[in-house]
Formats: C-alpha cells, structure tokens, sequence
C-alpha cells in the first residue's frame, strides 16, 4: 500500500511513499510506527512540553503513532481527543476497505479543499473566511463550529454586486505579484525575468 504525496503533472507520474499518514486539525495520525513528537514549529519550550504531556494521555493506538501538527498550540485536552476520535474512525475505514476491496483500488482519499480550508487554515491568526456561495457558506460553518463556536462565528456570507476578488482587491494583488517590474516605496523598482541557468567551471591547465 503505498500514498501520492504529490499527483502527476504532464507526462510525469505521481509521487508515492510507503510512509502513510492522515491528517487531523490537531494530530497526524502514522500507521505502522510508535512514534509520538510536536512540530518543530511549534518553538516555545514550555508549550511544547505541555503538548507532549497531552499527547502521552491520550489513548494512542498500537499501530500507529501521532505527531503534534502546528495549529494545535494553544489547544485543550478536549480539543485532541475529538480529533483523535476522528482520525481512530477514517483509520478503520481505511482498514475495511483494504480487507474487502480488490487490488488496485483507492482506500483512502484527503477531504475536498473546503473541509481543508477549516481543517488547515482556520486558525487564531485568522480573522474572517469570506464566502460568495450560500451552499458552502453554510458547509463552512458547519465545519467551522466544529472547532468551536468563535470559529464558527469568523465565517462570513459575502453577497455584493462586485466579485469578491475584486471588492477585496483580490485581482488587483495577484496582478501585481506577477509583474515584472516592482514598484518599491523607495522609488526604486525590482525588474524579474527568466534567464539560463548559471554554472561555474573549473578549468586546470
């Protein structure tokens, strides 16, 4: 059994690892290993002592291991045991299918990218989630209250004439980053082209 890390582009196939690993909100979840670690990222001493006391209570399976993801900082004992919960469910799901399925065939698949977006992004340092569709406004929010009801609460319905990019000045911004020439506040200006790629040689006589 092996997962695509990365899909294939052009006539270039996928990237697999027999490594496999499912991700929570909180957790990653690591089948076929013990191990149990917090996310480099996460810096703060005192945190992440605190996350590996959490995370050595919780009721870890034997075949599989749990990494500590970044978002969880900051978060309660209640808030990992729901993940977990989560994550023990699509890990016997995957299991079933790989018992009752026949070879070759897909066992496991990540969320869409609305569920990701609430999963991975929605975080304290994030303000509003802005939607312009009812149907996934209310999708959001529901997975947003999930989490809690203050995320809930940051998810807001856009319905202005204007397209949302260009009311936020979405499109304007994304022009400007794929400029050529950058306008600096100095008056100075940064020019980007493409050019061959440079090498140096040594020559021996």
């Amino acid at each position: 059994m092996v997962q695509v890390t990365k899909g294939s582009i052009g006539t270039k196939g996928p990237r697999v690892t027999a490594n496999l690993s499912i991700p929570g909100r909180y957790l990653v979840m690591i089948p076929g290993t013990r191990l149990k670690g917090v996310s480099r990222k996460i810096e703060d001493d005192k945190e992440r002592q605190r996350l590996k006391k959490l995370l050595n209570r919780l009721p870890t399976p034997e075949d599989a291991g749990l990494i500590v993801r970044t978002a969880a900082g900051g978060s309660r004992r209640s808030s990992f045991v729901r993940d977990l919960k989560a994550l023990l469910v699509s890990w016997e799901e995957l299991q079933t299918a790989i018992r009752e399925k026949p070879a070759p065939c897909c066992v496991y698949r990540e969320p869409d990218l609305v569920e990701r977006v609430v999963r991975d992004w929605l975080t304290e340092d994030v303000d509003r989630i802005i939607i312009d569709e009812r149907t996934h406004f209310e999708r959001i929010r529901d997975l947003a209250g999930r989490i809690s009801r203050r995320a809930r609460g940051r998810v807001y319905l856009y319905e202005g004439e204007a397209p949302v990019f260009e009311h936020y000045g979405v499109e304007r911004q994304i022009g400007e980053a794929f400029r050529r020439t950058v306008q600096l506040k100095s008056g100075g200006a940064i020019v980007l082209d493409e050019t061959e790629a440079l090498r140096s040689e040594e020559h021996t006589s």
